[in-house]
């Protein structure tokens, strides 16, 4: 994910607090698209925002917690490094993967 690997680079941007971070920095983050980021700058008008109202507002909270705060909270009490953090985003793609047995495909098989 080119987004994710951005910020992994660049994890002195990081991490944004929900709250006071504006549009832009928010679409930087991994897990957070433009019509979450919106609904985001929408929603923390009416209150605080806590981790379980992101997913409600459509921020893929298991790619985003790395990289946000919620009232200067982490998700996770653990910081992790960048090592850490690839490791973990990549075991959760791991898992959303279908198990199906993987076949290379070759460009000179024959069809039918």
């Amino acid at each position: 994910d080119p987004k994710c690997s951005w910020a992994l680079a660049h994890l002195e941007q990081f991490p944004v607090e929900v709250m006071r971070a504006d549009l832009e920095t928010l679409l930087r983050v991994p897990g957070v698209g433009p019509v979450s980021a919106r609904r985001i700058v929408s929603a923390r008008r009416c209150g605080m925002l806590r981790f379980e109202d992101l997913k409600k507002l459509g921020v893929v909270v298991k790619r985003a917690q790395y990289f946000l705060t919620c009232g200067g909270r982490y998700a996770s009490p653990l910081k992790l490094s960048q090592e850490g953090i690839l490791q973990n985003l990549m075991a959760v793609e791991r898992r959303a993967l279908p198990q199906a047995e993987a076949q290379q495909l070759s460009l000179f098989d024959q069809v039918g």
